[in-house]
């Protein structure tokens, strides 16, 4: 061993030589730079110099790092305590990367670039081409209510069959599957669901439902309503939701701003338009100034509202894709965090430009499932 350390002496000597290595009497190699300061040592002596590669250092450095799972700067306190490792820094933080644990507690969300918007919020089409759905409740009604309605059934009947319904996967929706495959296949509609566990996929229909809970909880309050009550109540709710203005707001009351009524009624409220009138002398004028109404709404559409659409309002950078075999925490609602489940990548689903948004996980307690690649931390297994 004296003859291995001579020997190994000289090339340490060469390799850290800016630190001043210095064999010691017991034939250790020391760090000569720091004689006149050993008091932060554990022994109040030299410390042994170790490289970072050694096969020693890393165990030596994972069980620091395990007795607590601290911090790097904690980790390199503890371990700089016995001994001087050249490298230190990177090799902790690579310890605490690649750590299962550290990740579940301290981990970061995988995200990804926002998504283009999907085509049908940028074309021109009728009212109702493309509708989204979304339940919320419970709300509590006085007398007697319709245990099973069908709310869809209502709404063709007023409003027709739309091209599209776009919905999150509720218990409620997920449980009708088969009437609503059926309901597909009869009248044409197509029923897109988005990926579990990520909301902001349905974030449109969404960001308008917390307006009508808003306008629920101000009008109502603690109050109790029949089921008509209720029923008047959601369509003036509805109505007023119909009058906010989108792109460009108005600037004062005389203004004529842009709102979902324009293309709804051709005006912007329910209340009726001021004169003066002039009288169409025939149907073809009428289907000409109605006509026109719509153009104008497009206009203003284009000019207004399109350009706002533009700018990503978060996300903007691209990310790692996941891949399969990564091992991820999956970040579940109503659990702590120290509760979170593993799951392992078994497909992903990468979109037209390559980047991975959606991910199927298999975990141990239940059966494969999607989840969005931006509701998850994960441990890299590569």
């Amino acid at each position: 061993m004296r003859d291995l350390m001579h020997k190994e002496y000289p090339k340490f000597l060469k390799r850290y030589g800016s630190l001043g290595p210095r064999l010691r009497e017991d034939d250790v190699i020391v760090v000569d730079r720091a004689k006149e300061h050993v008091h932060f040592s554990n022994n109040h002596e030299m410390v042994p110099l170790l490289p970072h590669d050694h096969e020693f250092t890393k165990l030596y450095a994972v069980m620091t790092h395990d007795d607590g799972h601290n911090g790097v700067e904690t980790t390199m306190t503890k371990i700089r305590s016995h001994y001087w490792v050249v490298r230190l820094r990177r090799l902790v933080t690579s310890i605490r990367h690649s750590c299962i644990r550290c990740r579940k507690f301290e981990g970061e969300e995988i995200r990804q670039q926002m998504a283009p918007l999907p085509l049908q919020r940028l074309k021109p089409s009728p009212p109702w081409s493309s509708v989204g759905c979304d339940l919320f409740g419970p709300l509590k009604v006085k007398g007697e209510v319709q245990k099973r309605v069908r709310g869809v059934r209502r709404f063709v009947s007023i409003r027709g069959y739309p091209n599209e319904i776009f919905s999150d996967c509720g218990s409620q929706l997920v449980a009708a599957k088969e009437s609503i495959k059926g309901f597909r296949v009869r009248h044409g509609v197509e029923w897109t669901f988005s990926t579990p566990d990520a909301p902001w996929q349905n974030g449109v229909t969404k960001s308008l439902i917390r307006g009508v809970k808003k306008s629920l909880f101000h009008v109502i309050g603690e109050q109790v309503l029949s089921y008509e009550e209720l029923q008047t109540v959601l369509y003036e709710i509805a109505n007023l939701m119909n009058e906010r203005p989108i792109g460009k707001h108005p600037t004062s009351p005389e203004s004529n701003y842009l709102c979902p009524n324009n293309l709804l009624l051709g005006r912007s409220s329910v209340r009726p338009p001021s004169g003066p009138w002039c009288k169409l002398g025939n149907n073809a004028q009428r289907l000409r100034f109605v006509q026109r109404l719509t153009d104008q709404f497009w206009q203003k559409w284009t000019q207004d509202y399109f350009p706002t659409l533009i700018v990503r309002k978060r996300w903007h950078m691209e990310h790692r894709n996941l891949k399969k075999g990564d091992v991820v925490v999956i970040k579940e609602e109503n659990v702590k965090r120290g509760q979170w489940r593993l799951g392992r990548v078994s497909e992903v689903f990468p979109d037209s430009r390559g980047l991975v948004r959606s991910v199927e996980l298999k975990t141990t307690k239940v059966e494969p499932r999607e989840a969005s690649s931006a509701e998850t931390d994960f441990a890299d297994t590569s």
